[in-house]
């Protein structure tokens, strides 16, 4: 949404290629991260600890329905 309303009074070629070029800088942070954290963590503790945050936001939600 801010992208949009700032191509709106910005230059829209220069909000595009400073989107563009912000989310691949973000993607490549993520890549080289990802690599770095599985030399050190198994599959199998992510998928726990995934799994065990999976149900807790589901307990959570469930509870503030109530």
């Amino acid at each position: 949404m801010s992208t949009i309303a700032l191509g709106a009074v910005q230059n829209p070629v220069g909000v595009a290629a400073g989107a563009i070029l912000g989310h691949a800088v973000a993607t490549g942070i993520a890549v080289v991260g990802g690599a770095l954290a599985a030399q050190h963590v198994s599959e199998r503790q992510i998928n726990i600890v995934s799994g065990v945050l999976f149900l807790v936001f589901a307990a959570a939600t469930a509870w503030s329905m109530l």
